[in-house]
C-alpha cells in the first residue's frame, strides 16, 4: 500500500481552477428531510445528480401506499422518468404540475409498518391526494420538493423528501441541476456505473488501484454534516492501491486520461487540483492524453469490470444567463 506524494506542482490556467462567476466552490446538494416510516424494507433513492426540476408524480394505492415514481425536465427539456418506489397496482393517479408550480409539502401516515396516507401540497395552493386511506398524519414542509427516498421491497415502508432551494436570481431558472455529464473517454468494456451525487458536497479522498492499466477508482466524500460516505468501486481489486488526501479548500479540477479505443481499458489518469498541485500519474502512460476540464469535479460515470475501461466526470452545471436587454433595441 503506497500515498504517492503529489509529482510537481504546475499550475493550472484559470479556466482550470476557477468555478464560474456566482457559482460556489462546493456546490450545495439537496437536502434531505427526517425519514417517515419504520426500518423494514431495502433503503431507495431518486439519483438527482443531473436532475433539473420534479415536473410530475404517479402514485399507486389501495388501502396504503403501494408505489410512488417521480418525473423530472433536464435542462434541455427532456422529461425523465424515475424508478417506481413499490409496486404498480390499485389506484393509479398521475399529477402533472403547472407552469411555475412545485411541490413545498408532504403529509405522511405510517401504521402497522405501511404507508397508509401520503398527500402533497404545492406553491400554488393546491393539495394532491390523500393516497391511501389511513388517518392521522405528519407534515413535512420544506424548499421545492425534487425527489424521494426511504425503505421498502414491495411496498413502500418509509419516506422522505429531498428539497432545492429555490435560485434568488432573477436571471437564473427557478431550479437547475447541480452537475452535467461530460464526455467519456476509452473502451467499450465492462458494465456502465455513475455515481450518485444527490446528497454530496465535496470529493474528499481519491482511491486508485493501478498497474499495467487502471483497474480501479473509488471516492470518499463529504457530506453537510461532515461526516463522510464511501463510493462504489468502479473496477477490480487488482493492482496497487494508492490514494490521495483533498484539503477542505480543495479540489479537481482536471484530469488527463489515458485510453485506447475498442474494449481497451483506461491506461493512466493524472489529477489536477485547485491548489495547482498534480497527483499522479497512475497507471501506464502509453500516448495522447485526453483532458476533462472545469470543476469542482465531484464524481465519475463509465464503464468498468476487471478494470476501468472507460471514465468521464460530473461537472457543475452553469446555466445561460440571458444578456441584459438591448435599451436602444
Amino acid at each position: 500500500m503506497t500515498d504517492p506524494s503529489p509529482s510537481g506542482h504546475p499550475h493550472a490556467s484559470p479556466s482550470e481552477t476557477t468555478a464560474a462567476p456566482g457559482v460556489a466552490t462546493y456546490l450545495e446538494p439537496y437536502r434531505r428531510s427526517r425519514e417517515f416510516g419504520g426500518s423494514d424494507g431495502a433503503p431507495f433513492a431518486d439519483d438527482l445528480t443531473v436532475i433539473g426540476g420534479l415536473v410530475g408524480f404517479r402514485v399507486f394505492a389501495d388501502f396504503v401506499v403501494l408505489g410512488l415514481q417521480a418525473f423530472w425536465v433536464l435542462p434541455g427539456g427532456d422529461v425523465v422518468e424515475g424508478k417506481l418506489h413499490g409496486t404498480a397496482g390499485g389506484d393509479r393517479d398521475e399529477v402533472w404540475l403547472q407552469g411555475g408550480e412545485y411541490l413545498i409539502g408532504a403529509e405522511v401516515a405510517i401504521e402497522k409498518g405501511y404507508i397508509s396516507s401520503l398527500a402533497f401540497l404545492s406553491n400554488q395552493h393546491r393539495r394532491y391526494g390523500p393516497y391511501g386511506r389511513g388517518s392521522g398524519r405528519e407534515t413535512v414542509r420544506t424548499e421545492p420538493i425534487q425527489g424521494f427516498f426511504g425503505r421498502g421491497d414491495a411496498l413502500p415502508t418509509a419516506l422522505g423528501v429531498y428539497s432545492q432551494p429555490v435560485q434568488d436570481n432573477p436571471t437564473l431558472p427557478p431550479y437547475f441541476p447541480p452537475y452535467e455529464m461530460g464526455d467519456q473517454y476509452g473502451g467499450t468494456g465492462g458494465e456502465e456505473f455513475s455515481d450518485n451525487l444527490t446528497e454530496i458536497a465535496r470529493v474528499k479522498e481519491v482511491r486508485i488501484r493501478s498497474g499495467a492499466y487502471i483497474n480501479s477508482i473509488q471516492l470518499i466524500w463529504e457530506v453537510p454534516d461532515g461526516s463522510t460516505v464511501q463510493g462504489e468501486r468502479h473496477g477490480g481489486p487488482g493492482g496497487n492501491f494508492h490514494f490521495f488526501l483533498l484539503a477542505t479548500d480543495e479540489f479537481i479540477t482536471r484530469i488527463d486520461v489515458g485510453a485506447g479505443t475498442g474494449a481497451s481499458p483506461v491506461d493512466c489518469l493524472t489529477f489536477y487540483s485547485s491548489r495547482g498541485t498534480k497527483y499522479g500519474p497512475y497507471g501506464n502512460v502509453r500516448g495522447p492524453q485526453n483532458r476533462i476540464s472545469g470543476g469542482p469535479i465531484n464524481g465519475f460515470h463509465g464503464r468498468a469490470g476487471d478494470l476501468l475501461y472507460r471514465i468521464g466526470a460530473f461537472k457543475p452545471f452553469y446555466p445561460e444567463i440571458p444578456a441584459p436587454a438591448d435599451a436602444t433595441a
